[in-house]
């Protein structure tokens, strides 16, 4: 019976990943609750430096600080976050130049079960997103990074070629890992 329910949350995480990581904006599958995806259009000059100690440590205050630091606009798209152990996520497509990434943020209220030990492991090791118990990386454009404690968690994704989107993500990596 375990077996049978580690495919049933191996298949329907991998069609949240496939769903969500498209260029689409999609229905249940990737948890939209029906609003389209906000496209927010930022450079690397939108972001500015945000002290993290004014924002309450909440899924709601990281969403502030994330966005009144530059890095996200919008209402985003709610996620199914219970596939990566996650206790709720949000998802923000954002358009710079000619390049368009996304960024994705969860809050881990329990970090006790296997998936959210290795997905918070993952991302503090080498900033990897790995699906269950697979070792290989869910995609090579993600790059996830999570606060200190553990209870935040940014995945970006990239596809472009260009470096704007990799400016912007080594920025809020940093943004990431000073909201303690």
């Amino acid at each position: 019976m375990k077996k049978i329910l580690s495919l049933i949350v191996v298949c329907a995480v991998s069609i949240v990943m496939l769903v969500g990581c498209s260029e689409s904006s999609g229905g249940a599958a990737s948890g939209n609750n029906g609003s389209a995806d906000i496209t927010a259009t930022n450079s690397s000059s939108d972001t500015q430096s945000v002290d993290a100690s004014g924002y309450e440590k909440s899924f709601e205050g990281f969403v502030q600080y994330m966005t009144e630091g530059g890095y996200i606009k919008g209402d985003g798209t709610d996620l199914t976050a219970a596939a990566i152990g996650a206790k709720q996520g949000k998802r923000y497509t954002i358009s710079s130049g000619t390049s368009k990434y996304y960024v994705e943020l969860y809050e881990y209220e329990d970090q006790t079960s296997d998936i959210a030990q290795r997905t918070i492991a993952n991302a503090k090791g080498d900033h990897s997103f790995h699906l269950m118990d697979s070792t290989e990386s869910a995609t090579a454009n993600t790059y996830a990074v999570v606060t200190e404690d553990g209870k935040f968690l940014m995945l970006f994704t990239d596809s472009s070629s260009n470096d704007a989107p990799s400016e912007k993500k080594e920025s809020a990596a940093k943004a990431v890992e000073s909201f303690k």
